[in-house]
Formats: C-alpha cells, structure tokens, sequence
C-alpha cells in the first residue's frame, strides 16, 4: 500500500469537477506518482466517472463506532501502539491499525 499526498493551492470550484478530475489524473507528475496503478493509463483521461460524497455531519452519533470498537481510551483520546512501519506507513495508533488491517 501507498499513500500519496497532492496539493492544489489555487481556487476550487465545484462546477468544474470533471475538468479537474481530469486534468488530475492527466497530470505527467500525478501519473508517474500513481506507479503500476497508472499502468493501464496508456493514453489521457477523455471521461471520468465519480460520486459526489456527503461531507457534512450533523451529529456527533457518527464517532460512536470508535468507541464501540474500543479504538478510544477512557479519556476520548486515540488509544496508542508500539510504532511499527508496514509498507512505509507508520502504524502508532489503534485507528491506523484498524484502517491497514481492516
């Protein structure tokens, strides 16, 4: 597993988030980033299907899983691991665990 990190520092409309999509996945540093994941890329993107996730949380139910699954403490706070590296990753805390080793 590899994670990747970008960074877009200028003004993002919704209206044109295909054409962002698109010039993403077309972009020469992004494509070489994306490893054999691109490999199946062999010419630009011309269509891109996506969905528009709710981003917006009303209630604060939606933290109970952590507790649930005991990924917090007493105290509210991320319960804490032995630092251990898997694939570059480092995995310190219960929920990093949780999120590698599902």
């Amino acid at each position: 597993m590899k994670i990747t990190r970008y960074r877009f520092d200028q003004e993002f409309k919704q209206v044109n988030l295909e054409e962002f999509l698109k010039d993403f996945f077309n972009n020469s540093v992004v494509r070489s980033s994306l490893g054999t994941a691109a490999a199946g890329l062999s010419t630009a993107v011309k269509d891109i299907k996506f969905t528009i996730l709710n981003t917006s949380v009303s209630s604060m139910d939606f933290f109970d899983p952590l507790k649930k699954y005991g990924i917090l403490g007493e105290n509210n706070y991320i319960k804490k691991y032995m630092e251990e590296y898997v694939d570059t990753i480092e995995v310190a805390d219960k929920l990093r665990y949780h999120f590698y080793y599902p």
